[in-house]
């Protein structure tokens, strides 16, 4: 209604962190790595219920290191979510089975972007480890490979922002601690 009356959400503790589905308005999501839970609702946010997280491969769960350990919904994709922590990334196309990519070692910022051209998924961000090198990586092939779109000469310290342009494939923006924030495009 607009904001015009509230009421407290049942069954997710306080505090917690909730994010909406982008296709189903009934649907919200919740994360508690410390109790090893994550919530659902499928009646507008009233009401979660508990599920059992399982990460596989996870070193700690609940050790998410400098922020990490969020929950992202993809954009055009009922129940697909997303999970970061400090040592991986993990995605469930259900909302409960999560899968851990595997050539992803530390993740610290996260987003989506404009889908590549002849694709119909939302293009990844990522600013992490991947195969051993710490960078800002695009996959454009459902995440199977990673490309890194910065160099060594580009870092900008550290970054814990990143996401893609909703309506120009290749547009990163990044966020960065002092430095305001940044935004590239793919050399042509």
């Amino acid at each position: 209604d607009e904001g015009k009356s509230w009421f407290e959400c049942q069954g997710i503790p306080g505090n917690t962190k909730v994010v909406a589905d982008h296709i189903n308005n009934q649907k919200f999501y919740a994360l508690n790595l410390r109790e090893g839970k994550i919530y659902e609702s499928t009646d507008g946010g009233k009401s979660f219920q508990p599920k059992e997280l399982k990460l596989p491969q996870a070193a700690n769960p609940a050790s998410t290191g400098f922020g990490q350990g969020k929950l992202y919904v993809t954009p055009e994709r009922e129940g697909n979510l997303w999970i970061t922590i400090a040592d991986g990334l993990y995605n469930a196309t259900d909302g409960e089975n999560f899968v851990r990519l595997p050539l992803v070692e530390a993740v610290q910022g996260f987003g989506f972007g404009k889908e590549a051209p002849g694709s119909s998924y939302p293009a990844l961000y990522l600013v992490g480890v991947v195969q051993g090198v710490r960078g800002f990586y695009r996959p454009d092939n459902g995440a199977k490979t990673w490309i890194r779109i910065n160099d060594n000469e580009h870092e900008f310290g550290q970054i814990m922002q990143i996401t893609g342009d909703p309506k120009k494939y290749g547009r990163v923006y990044i966020g960065t601690f002092g430095r305001g924030a940044l935004y590239g495009d793919p050399v042509q």
